[in-house]
C-alpha cells in the first residue's frame, strides 16, 4: 500500500495502529469514529508516548499510525493522504486571561497561526488538500 497515491481509510482495516498516549487533540478517538464509519474497529495495538519509538515501529513494518499533515517525512516511513476527508484533527490555544492580556493573546493565535502556515507544504498532498478546503484555514482578523 505504500505504493498507492492515495488510500482508503477501509484498505486499513487489518492493520495494526498505534497511537500516542499523550494526544490530547482527539487523535485516538477521531481514528476510532472514523474507522466505525468505514466500517471497521482499529486494532489499537500500541498506545506509546515517545515518538522515536512510533516512528522505529512503523518504519520496522509493526504498525500505522495517524499522523498531522504537516509532520516532515521520517527516513524508513511514508506518509500517504487518505481518500476523502475521513479523520480530522483539531489544534487548540489556551491561556488564562487573567495572566495574559487580549493583545498578548491575539500575538499567541498569531504566531501559532503562522508556525502551521509555514509547515502546509511539507508534503506535497497537504498543500493540495489546503488548496482545496480554504474553509478549514484559520482567519488572522
Amino acid at each position: 500500500m505504500a505504493g498507492r497515491s492515495r488510500l482508503d481509510l477501509a484498505d486499513l482495516a487489518g492493520e495494526q495502529w498505534m497511537t500516542l498516549v499523550q494526544d490530547d487533540d482527539g487523535g485516538p478517538e477521531a481514528l476510532i469514529e472514523a474507522c466505525a464509519k468505514a466500517g471497521f474497529t482499529p486494532s489499537l495495538r500500541h498506545r506509546i508516548t515517545d515518538r522515536k519509538m512510533q516512528h522505529d515501529l512503523i518504519a520496522a513494518g509493526r504498525a500505522i499510525s495517524l499522523s498531522q499533515p504537516t509532520a516532515p517525512a521520517v527516513p524508513g516511513t511514508v506518509m500517504r493522504p487518505l481518500a476523502g476527508t475521513p479523520v480530522t484533527g483539531r489544534i487548540r490555544l489556551a491561556w488564562n486571561r487573567a495572566s495574559v492580556s487580549a493583545h498578548q493573546g491575539e500575538l499567541l493565535h498569531r504566531a501559532a497561526v503562522e508556525a502551521y502556515l509555514a509547515n502546509v507544504d511539507n508534503n506535497a498532498f497537504h498543500r493540495t488538500w489546503w488548496d482545496a478546503h480554504p474553509e478549514a484555514h484559520p482567519s488572522l482578523g
